[in-house]
């Protein structure tokens, strides 16, 4: 059996706000950095549990980020996500200036995209649990959309769920066209 020990270090920014970690680090737990002065992660960055963001003045995250756990970046000036973003846990969007999501996006847990600018969802977005699309601006589902748990459509345009539309839970906020 593995032990673990939980290990608080301080880490310096540049004049930046880039934490000054190398590039290609990878972190076995979790790097909690909520309502920090942080604006920039060092390229190709994995880390094992959950990444914490939100609240940040953070406004890209790097390349080929891996997070094993949870990433939360509501409350942050993120404007994109980068396109080989893997995320095992829940994906927080909420509140973010996003209007795009990246192709073949896969988030191993929840996906919140409520209060964003996103109009629309990649063709192939596999999602392991629930998805919210509550007070989007997305009009339809595409047809290889897969989402593990619930689907919240509250105060969306959605008024019909494609063929092609895989949903393990129920289906919430759905008003159908009149």
């Amino acid at each position: 059996m593995t032990k673990s020990v939980k290990v608080t270090i301080d880490v310096p920014l540049d004049d930046t706000g880039k934490l000054l970690l190398p590039e290609n680090v990878k972190i076995g737990g979790g790097l909690y950095l909520s309502s920090t002065a942080i604006t920039a992660l060092p390229e190709n960055l994995t880390v094992g549990g959950a990444l914490h963001l939100n609240d940040t003045d953070i406004t890209a995250l790097p390349e080929n980020l891996s997070v094993g756990g949870a990433l939360y970046l509501s409350g942050t000036a993120i404007t994109a996500l980068p396109e080989n973003l893997r995320v095992g846990g829940n994906l927080d969007l909420r509140g973010t200036a996003i209007s795009a999501l990246p192709e073949n996006l896969n988030v191993g847990g929840d996906l919140d995209l409520g209060g964003t600018a996103i109009t629309a969802l990649p063709e192939n977005l596999n999602v392991g649990g629930d998805l919210d699309l509550s007070g989007t601006a997305i009009t339809a589902l595409p047809e290889n959309l897969n989402v593990g748990g619930h689907l919240y459509l509250s105060d969306t345009a959605i008024k019909e769920i494609p063929q092609g539309v895989k949903v393990g839970g129920g289906i919430y906020g759905l008003e159908k066209a009149a």
